[in-house]
């Protein structure tokens, strides 16, 4: 085999990997991590809550909230969504200079700082009340 084809038959490295160690461009982590994967999410457990609902009221006036079925759901659910921003956030950070400029790699750090400090406040006044 010739060198040219050895080094094309390795397997390449996912766009996740790559924006993890901080090698992706900013403009796909940020609009297509961040961005898109944050609305696919969203839009995915919305449609399984939809697809659950029916399963979690068994009784005339049970609140949808009160059923296991629900508080299940929603464990697995947060529980995706935080590993999701901790990823984000991290790749944002680290591929935040692989744009056209810096200013632009700082305008993005400040977003998801912003972001995170506004979805940490969204949390604590959610579980304080």
């Amino acid at each position: 085999m010739s060198p040219d084809h050895q080094q094309s038959a390795t397997p390449r490295s996912s766009r996740i990997r790559a924006a993890w160690r901080g090698e992706a461009p900013l403009s796909w982590v940020f609009w297509g991590f961040n961005f898109g994967g944050g609305l696919l999410l969203v839009a995915v457990g919305m449609f399984a809550f939809l697809f659950l609902l029916p399963f979690a009221v068994h009784e005339e006036g049970q609140s949808v909230l009160a059923s296991p079925v629900f508080r299940a759901f929603l464990a697995v659910w947060v529980s995706i969504y935080m590993t999701y921003v901790v990823a984000s956030v991290v790749m944002v950070w680290r591929c935040s200079f692989n744009g056209s400029s810096r200013v632009l790699g700082y305008i993005a750090r400040a977003a998801i700082v912003a972001w995170l400090v506004r979805l940490l406040f969204l949390l604590r006044s959610l579980l304080i009340g």
